[in-house]
């Protein structure tokens, strides 16, 4: 009797397992549809792609070129800055010798 019970309890379990496995496969039938929808469409992408020795030969002269542009625009930004200081060193000089000869006044010199 007690092992009648036992199989009819392991029998409703097993169904019900069943049942709910059953339950959840349709739940994620359209999910892994979904996935492999993607996958073959990443798959797909990944055959047109380049490869990397492709790209480097493009990318190297891309990279001496760039390199010549930062060069020609560090030079250009150096001239800029020396155009912005002359202003400033010609307004110092003419001050020290606005001080120079009030100081030569004050001592009398001129």
């Amino acid at each position: 009797m007690v092992a009648r019970i036992i199989i009819d309890g392991a029998l409703v379990m097993t169904v019900r397992s069943i049942l709910m496995f059953t339950r959840q496969a349709g739940e994620m039938a359209p999910k892994v549809q979904n996935l492999d929808m993607m996958l073959n469409k990443i798959r797909n992408g990944m055959a047109e792609k380049k490869n990397v020795e492709d790209l480097a030969v493009i990318v190297d002269p891309l990279r001496a070129r760039e390199k010549k542009f930062r060069d020609y625009y560090e030079q250009i930004k150096e001239i800029e800055l020396t155009y912005e200081r002359e202003p400033a060193k010609k307004g110092e000089k003419d001050e020290t010798e606005k001080r120079k000869r009030i100081q030569r006044k004050k001592m009398g010199f001129d």
